[in-house]
């Protein structure tokens, strides 16, 4: 009888453990797809999430505590437009680059102020060329030395020669 009670118990535990595991691996980003910036200095890699539906976008990095520095989550937008990002709601401060449709960074925003909700977009006429905008761990930007024209390699581009 006391058996089959610790069985029980145990395999309940197992259950919220396999469930937890399963919830954060899920919210860690688990399902990452590579992305590499090409700058000046070298070559940057990163594991990007990529939202796949509005409710995904919306919610974007909010809520998150913390953001590995080869950690990334790219906006892709169907078409060239006006895009305008914001920082409600996102407790750690990023680094934004607007990238055209041809994988070029078109525009930086780095040390974005968490919790703003400031729109940060770029000047005309470069807000409307905005195809994607990539979200990096705030300061990244001058440690790796990105800029203004590097390039970004991504499924989300076509490979340039």
């Amino acid at each position: 009888m006391i058996y089959r009670r610790l069985t029980k118990w145990r395999n309940l535990l197992f259950l919220m453990f396999l469930l937890q595991t399963v919830v954060y691996s899920n919210a860690s980003g688990e399902n990452l797809q590579p992305l590499t910036i090409t700058t000046q200095k070298g070559t940057c890699h990163f594991g990007c999430e990529v939202p796949q539906n509005n409710a995904e976008r919306a919610k974007g990095l909010m809520f998150r505590q913390d953001l590995d520095e080869n950690q990334a989550m790219l906006f892709v937008f169907p078409n060239d437009r006006i895009a305008s990002m914001w920082m409600k709601n996102t407790y750690i401060s990023l680094d934004m680059l607007f990238i055209d449709s041809n994988g070029s960074i078109i525009f930086i925003a780095e040390n974005t102020t968490p919790l703003s909700e400031k729109g940060i977009s770029p000047p005309s006429p470069l807000q409307e060329q905005t195809r994607a905008v990539l979200e990096i761990k705030g300061g990244l930007v001058k440690k790796l030395g990105i800029q203004e024209n590097d390039k970004i390699q991504h499924a989300a581009f076509p490979i340039q020669d």
